[in-house]
């Protein structure tokens, strides 16, 4: 594809080429210091994200690009007039746009741009957590096949994009939420699709000891979000408590099992305290890995520009 707006907008072929370069970037990181030299990476703000700004703009300036930052103060009328200001405009200077907004208005600006856009972060999709995500496994297993997970907690972008990370790179993965916390349904329908392909198995349940079962990983979603009241946070920790990972859920995995999660991470309400201390987590990994997956991203999807459309995310 030539945007990269889900996890789903890329190929089996794709995603393994991703995570091969991210792989190589993390051990030899000057490998492309110049992919991007002379180039303009533009990274667009409507939500809050400390995380994904910083991992985005340190990878495009790792490789050579110049960051700009743009944020709605930059315009007076909208999202809407901003979009169709700014795609226009970034389409004449930008190699890549990164995108922190919500999904539909990264979808438009995509729509409207002739050069690469990505979504850093929407309240749908987290792709490139899931490139992390899969490096993060392939380091700890020294391979992706035959492995499963279980995702625990509610689902929301970061599941999303693990689903379809899973479906494409074969893996078998089952997630477990309490009733009212399912997975969107067409990223469900989406899923199904791809992994009838791969040989994947992708399976929602609301059991947490079914889904841990014999898993080589346990994923533990973040419970909390920002803005919320605190009568706000005590309803979510009251309704995700029996998905925390406690000893006895722990004991339902593989003996070699590692733990993931995704950030932030709130002391005593997704682990128990008991627990960490007796988990191999891969946390420190996963985030690590997030900055280079970025630049896999942006190497890849600048060197399809430079290639025309009809070739896909190849490396030389």
């Amino acid at each position: 594809m030539k945007h990269v707006l889900r996890t789903a907008d890329l190929t089996p072929r794709e995603i393994t080429v991703l995570v091969d370069l991210a792989s190589e970037l993390k051990r030899r990181p000057r490998r492309s210091a110049q992919e991007l030299a002379g180039e303009l990476v533009l990274i667009y703000l409507t939500e809050p994200s400390t995380r994904m700004r910083l991992t985005f703009s340190a990878a495009a300036e790792e490789l050579g690009a110049t960051v700009v930052l743009v944020g709605p103060a930059e315009f007076r009328r909208g999202w809407n007039a901003d979009v169709e200001q700014l795609a226009p405009e970034v389409s004449q200077y930008a190699a890549v746009v990164v995108a922190r907004t919500r999904h539909d208005n990264v979808s438009q600006l995509a729509s409207l741009s002739s050069v690469p856009v990505v979504n850093a972060l929407s309240e749908a999709h987290h792709p490139c957590q899931s490139l992390a995500d899969l490096l993060a496994l392939r380091e700890a297993f020294g391979t992706l096949d035959g492995l499963s997970v279980a995702w625990v907690g509610e689902a929301g972008p970061a599941t999303h994009s693990l689903m379809e990370a899973c479906a494409l790179a074969g893996i078998d993965l089952a997630v477990a939420t309490p009733y009212g916390c399912e997975p969107d349904p067409e990223v469900v329908s989406r899923v199904d699709e791809i992994a009838a392909g791969t040989g994947s198995r992708v399976r929602t349940t609301h059991d947490p000891r079914e889904a841990v079962v014999g898993a080589d990983a346990l994923y533990g979603g973040a419970w909390l979000r920002l803005g919320l009241t605190d009568e706000e946070r005590a309803v979510r920790r009251a309704a995700l408590w029996p998905a925390r990972a406690t000893v006895d859920l722990v004991r339902q995995a593989a003996p070699h099992a590692v733990f993931m999660q995704s950030a932030p991470v709130h002391p005593d309400d997704e682990v128990a305290p008991e627990t960490a201390i007796d988990l191999r987590s891969v946390s420190r990994d996963q985030l690590a890995n997030l900055h280079h997956a970025a630049g896999a991203l942006l190497v890849a999807l600048h060197q399809r520009r430079l290639n025309g459309a009809d070739h896909g995310l190849v490396v030389a």
